[in-house]
């Protein structure tokens, strides 16, 4: 069989394997490249307030975060904006690993909206349920957990391929072959307009699609995200140093309230955050982490973290930007590269434009075989009629 041949076999086979994933992983990924648009607009009495308050510590915002949640679920999280007209947002979040499902593995996600200058509650959001992450829970896992995370990255690879094969047999022979495939013919017959909008419109798309597939197997194998690491940096390391264990203190150094020292401490090394996570330990073997997300027109997700004893409050490490090799930052604005985010929202409409085209591909190569394989069909039983006449 020659190599042309045997090629457009293989693309063939592999779309029609792994097309009904790409159709649903790449439609709702078009739709949760908005996520951030789309629950503002549909909750905006919760994501907004009046600004000008004077924001209350955070330990009095977690207070009154933990009042409005029951009591076996924990507050884990606390995100505080520079903005004073965004709410902020405690979460609580618990996952079993083991589970088969989406809705058995997380058990709950609430989380609870806050205005900072008065700790006023705005409202509990039941996001296991909430439509948008439902969106993402199929997006990455088909609702299936870890299962649906292999499928899905499996798919993922598989379209990688598919891509790559279509851009093999759309290359033309000639300049005069190129002129035509760079035209879609869209006033055509139906069956030419399906034909040149899944080869030419994929042609024009190739280098978004490739970038959206080729980003998205990251939270599904762990061996993925190294063999990037590795391929950027030539080691997989994407720590710059382990994480410090909170040494024992006498009960006599304790600080009031280490929440806020350590917000306070964050705050004066990056002044220019827009936003402050404070990761909060289950107990005292743990530290109290504080991240901090600001932009310094780097090209890159500026992200930092910082290290706190958490009955101190204490600095006892840090993971700084400047100090994070190439694999670090990459894999921090892995998310941005992949939603379109990084770049804000005319980014965000290429790649809710390129996910949308992705959807489309599997539909009309289906619409392009279904034919001539009906057609062999009829051929194949007329000659087989022939035959016994």
């Amino acid at each position: 069989m020659p190599i042309r041949r045997a090629l457009a076999v293989l693309h063939r086979w592999i779309g029609l394997a792994s097309g009904a994933i790409v159709f649903v992983v790449a439609l709702t990924g078009a739709v949760y490249v908005w996520e951030g648009e789309l629950f503002a607009l549909t909750h905006r009495d919760l994501v907004y307030v009046d600004a000008g308050s004077v924001p209350l510590a955070p330990s009095v915002l977690l207070a009154a975060a933990r009042g409005a949640l029951p009591a076996d679920r924990p507050v884990e999280r606390l995100t505080i904006f520079a903005d004073e007209r965004r709410a902020a947002i405690a979460s609580a979040q618990r996952t079993d690993a083991g589970a088969r499902t989406y809705f058995r593995e997380l058990r709950y996600f609430d989380e609870v909206y806050l205005d900072p200058g008065s700790a006023q509650v705005l409202g509990v959001v039941d996001r296991k349920f909430e439509w948008l992450h439902l969106t993402r829970a199929l997006h990455t896992s088909l609702l299936l957990s870890t299962p649906g995370s292999w499928i899905v990255g499996g798919a993922t690879l598989v379209f990688v391929a598919m891509v790559l094969t279509g851009l093999i047999l759309w290359w033309p022979r000639n300049r005069a072959v190129l002129a035509v495939r760079l035209r879609p013919r869209l006033t055509a017959s139906w069956k030419r307009a399906v034909f040149d909008g899944h080869n030419v419109l994929g042609f024009y798309g190739l280098a978004g699609l490739l970038v959206l597939a080729l980003t998205g197997p990251v939270w599904t194998w762990r061996w993925y995200t190294n063999a990037i690491a590795w391929t950027l940096t030539g080691e997989a390391r994407l720590v710059a140093q382990p994480v410090p264990r909170p040494p024992p203190l006498p009960a006599s150094t304790a600080a009031a309230d280490p929440l806020e020292r350590a917000l306070r401490e964050t705050r004066r090394r990056v002044p220019d955050a827009t936003r402050y996570t404070m990761e909060l330990p289950p107990d005292s073997s743990r530290v109290l982490t504080v991240g901090a997300v600001f932009d310094r027109s780097s090209l890159w997700e500026e992200y930092e973290r910082y290290y706190y004893h958490p009955a101190s409050g204490a600095l006892l490490g840090d993971e700084r930007f400047e100090e994070k090799n190439l694999a670090m930052k990459w894999r921090n604005s892995n998310y941005g590269i992949h939603t379109g985010t990084l770049l804000g929202w005319p980014m965000q409409l290429v790649a809710s434009t390129i996910s949308l085209l992705a959807a489309t591909l599997p539909v009309t190569g289906a619409l392009i075989w279904y034919p001539r394989w009906r057609r062999g069909r009829r051929r194949a039983a007329a000659a087989r009629g022939g035959r016994h006449g």
